[in-house]
C-alpha cells in the first residue's frame, strides 16, 4: 500500500524517532556534564561500533516499500521540513535549524594526515564527513566477505586524492582507514554527534507537541486511560498505530535533555 500527506509523514517521523532514541540514550553511552558543558562517551567497543552502525542507517536509503520512496531518515526530515503536515503556529521552525545543522555538516569536507601502512601510502586525505562515517559504519558491520563494495568506496576516495589503488589494496586498506576514522576521529566527533541528532530529536518533540496537546484527550483520568484524536485523514490501520505511537512518543519526551559539547569537541575533523 502507498502512502502518502499525513499518513507517510506519521509513519516516516515514527520510524524516524526509534531511530534517533536508539542513538541517543543512557543504555548506549556515558553523558556526563561540567561548568554547563556535556561530554559523550560510548559504554564499551561493541556500543560505539552499534552507534555506528545505526548512524549509517539513518544516513542511509531505507526500504522504500514502507516509507514511498527509497530515501535516508535524513532525508525525510527535509521533506517534512519543507511541506510539513503538522505545523501549528509555525512549530516547524523547530525543526528546520537542527536538520540543517546536520547536514551541512556531514557534507562538509575535512582533511586528514594519516600513514596507510597496509599499502605504504602517506597521505593528506580530503574527505567528506558522511562517507567516511558510512564506510566505517560498514565496516563495524560486515566481515570482510560483505566488504567489496565498501572498499570500492575507498578506493574512490583514493582516487579523488591522487592515488591510485588496486581492489586488493583497498580491502587491505580498510583496517588502516577504520582505526584511524572510527577508532579515532569518530571518538572525537561522538559528543557533537549526539548533540545534533539529540537537538533533531527535541525538534521533532516541539513541532509534534501542538498535535499532541490538541489531539490527546482522557477517556478515564483517574485509572490513567488516554485516547488521540486521530486525524480523519489517517484511515489504513498501519497508519493509525503509528500516529498513536508517534503521538506517545511526544508524551513519553526525549530520553536525553538537551546539552552542548564545548567547542574544543566540534573544530577539527
Amino acid at each position: 500500500m502507498k502512502y502518502k500527506g499525513i499518513e507517510l509523514e506519521s509513519i516516516q517521523l515514527k520510524a524516524v524517532v526509534d531511530s534517533l532514541d536508539g542513538m541517543v540514550n543512557y543504555s548506549l553511552m556515558e553523558i556526563s556534564s561540567y561548568e554547563g558543558y556535556t561530554a559523550v562517551t560510548a559504554k564499551s567497543t561493541t556500543h560505539k561500533e552499534y552507534f555506528n552502525i545505526m548512524l549509517v542507517d539513518f544516513l542511509s536509503n531505507l526500504d522504500g516499500g514502507v516509507f514511498g520512496q527509497s530515501i535516508s531518515c535524513l532525508r525525510v526530515l527535509r521533506n517534512v521540513c519543507k511541506s510539513p503536515c503538522f505545523n501549528i503556529n509555525n512549530s516547524i521552525e523547530h525543526l528546520t535549524s537542527p536538520v540543517d545543522q546536520l547536514k551541512d555538516w556531514l557534507e562538509e569536507v575535512v582533511t586528514v594526515d594519516m600513514w596507510f601502512s597496509s599499502v605504504d601510502i602517506d597521505a593528506c586525505f580530503k574527505v567528506r564527513r558522511i562517507d567516511f562515517i558510512k564506510i566505517c559504519g560498514n565496516i563495524c558491520k560486515h566481515g570482510l566477505g560483505r566488504l567489496t563494495k565498501t572498499a570500492r568506496d575507498l578506493q574512490k576516495i583514493f582516487k579523488d586524492n591522487g592515488f591510485h589503488i588496486d581492489d586488493e589494496q583497498s580491502l587491505l586498506a580498510l583496517n588502516d582507514f577504520h582505526e584511524k576514522f572510527h577508532d579515532d576521529i569518530l571518538s572525537y566527533h561522538l559528543s557533537y554527534i549526539s548533540e545534533m541528532l539529540n537537538n533533531i530529536r527535541w525538534g521533532i518533540q516541539m513541532y509534534l507537541l501542538p498535535e499532541y496537546e490538541s489531539s490527546h484527550h482522557w477517556v478515564n483520568k483517574p485509572d490513567g486511560q488516554y485516547a488521540y484524536h486521530v486525524p480523519k485523514e489517517i484511515s489504513s490501520q498501519f497508519s493509525q498505530h503509528s500516529y498513536w505511537g508517534l503521538m506517545n512518543l511526544v508524551r513519553r519526551k526525549p530520553n536525553v535533555k538537551q546539552f552542548k559539547v564545548r567547542k574544543f569537541a566540534r573544530s577539527h575533523y
